[in-house]
């Protein structure tokens, strides 16, 4: 058939971008904060994660599919085990053609102090009891 053409195919090619603020304030030993990680696809077809790798302290699982030009929120959570400070780079492990898959990260564990009560002589009357 002179003048018929197939449409060129189109080349898939996913992409990602990551965003968040993940620079951790002080974070007392034995709690844990979380933070939002965005995952975007920015090329054309399906991106698949695979996994996230962390470094100590830092934790958030996550695996599957993006579609093209949706993004992912994951929540990132700081643990720190000792009074030090953390960091290092997350990495996003997939199907991606380009884009940065990786992230920085960072928090410090302290150590909390005992609460001090507000009023130190509180009560100030002895308590009564009450009778029906």
């Amino acid at each position: 058939m002179a003048g018929f053409q197939l449409p060129a195919a189109k080349t898939l090619c996913p992409a990602l971008a990551l965003s968040g603020s993940l620079a951790f304030a002080e974070v007392g030993i034995g709690l844990t904060h979380g933070s939002n990680l965005v995952i975007q696809n920015i090329g054309t077809g399906s991106l698949v994660v695979s996994s996230i790798a962390y470094p100590a302290g830092f934790s958030g699982a996550w695996s599957g599919s993006i579609a093209e030009g949706q993004t992912q929120t994951i929540v990132v959570s700081f643990s720190p085990s000792q009074a030090k400070n953390y960091g290092g780079v997350l990495t996003v492990n997939s199907n991606a053609h380009r884009g940065v898959n990786t992230l920085r990260v960072s928090g410090k564990g302290v150590v909390l102090k005992a609460l001090e009560r507000a009023e130190p002589n509180w009560p100030r009357k002895p308590l009564q009891s009450i009778q029906p």
